[in-house]
């Protein structure tokens, strides 16, 4: 029979690192799984500048590590595996992660979001040096310069607008005739005089050329190849919750996040959610914090009990 854990956390990203840290603060046997990715989308950002106590800013990279560390001393396990299966009961729970089971009283679900891709070339290499799929947590690096948006959405429209903010001029570049966005964020779109748009317009790839990101670009209708060179580029194209396991077993939104209440619980007793992957999520390194700390609290009193 495998080891019956307190609590398990599925995912590594802050709210994930965060749930694990104060399990383990409580005494609580309690085991971390997820894919690999220490840090989650922390490792995609070339600077983390909103984040509590970093007065220049600190990498990404190095913020997830070190709240590993801080959550493994604290004595939360690992282990690293694909979770594909999830079982909620009133007595336990279990998870299949790489074909090994596992069981705990509870569970807290981080398991974040996943950025859709354009899958042209060049997009992976340049990732976190030129390329960012996070305009709120990257905006300010590039204050004073020129940048360009990929996509035609809400999002796009969005990631835009705040990026307005800082940069000193902003491409949005879409593959349709039109942006397919609320009429409220393209009130606001036509009141900006520093963002313009090209239409049409399919990215074919990315390089870094002399400094820039360059971005090769087919207009759809004609199949004239043009580039467009800036100082950094916005994939825009959507996201989508790292939640496929729990599909039939949890209730999701039309938008595939996860339904919780004011305790972070989502319809099992002792299932709870934490981070980006849950409905109403604020999108910040800090939120997520913040947000993995209140579920090991409601956690806590679960296993405790309390109501």
């Amino acid at each position: 029979m495998s080891i019956l854990y307190d609590v398990i956390v599925l995912g590594a990203g802050p709210a994930g690192l965060s749930a694990g840290l104060h399990c383990g603060r409580f005494g609580r046997n309690v085991l971390l799984i997820d894919r690999g990715q220490i840090g989650g989308h922390l490792v995609n950002m070339e600077v983390v500048a909103d984040y509590p106590g970093y007065t220049e800013g600190i990498n990404g990279a190095e913020l997830g590590m070190n709240m590993y560390e801080q959550a493994a001393k604290s004595g939360m396990k690992s282990s690293f595996g694909e979770i594909t299966a999830i079982e909620t009961a009133s007595s336990e729970c279990s998870i299949t992660a790489s074909e090994e089971i596992y069981r705990a009283r509870a569970i807290i679900i981080c398991t974040g979001l996943s950025a859709m891709k354009l899958e042209v070339p060049g997009e992976d290499q340049l990732l976190g040096i030129g390329v960012s799929y996070c305009a709120i947590c990257d905006a300010p690096l590039y204050k004073g310069l020129n940048v360009a948006v990929i996509g035609c959405g809400d999002m796009a429209v969005e990631d835009a607008l705040h990026l307005s903010g800082f940069a000193t001029s902003v491409t949005l570049v879409c593959a349709e005739s039109a942006l397919e966005a609320d009429k409220t964020f393209l009130g606001r779109l036509s009141a900006k005089s520093n963002i313009q748009y090209m239409l049409n317009s399919k990215v074919e790839s990315l390089r870094k050329s002399n400094g820039k990101v360059a971005l090769k670009l087919k207009n759809i209708d004609t199949g004239e190849i043009s580039e467009l060179s800036t100082d950094g580029a916005f994939v825009s194209v959507g996201q989508e919750p790292n939640i496929r396991f729990v599909q039939g077993h949890l209730p999701l939104t039309d938008t595939g996040h996860l339904i919780t209440d004011d305790c972070l619980q989502v319809k099992a007793p002792n299932v709870f959610a934490a981070g980006d992957v849950r409905a109403g999520s604020i999108k910040s390194t800090a939120a997520e914090v913040g947000d993995g700390a209140r579920a090991a609290f409601m956690a806590e009193r679960y296993l405790c009990g309390r109501p």
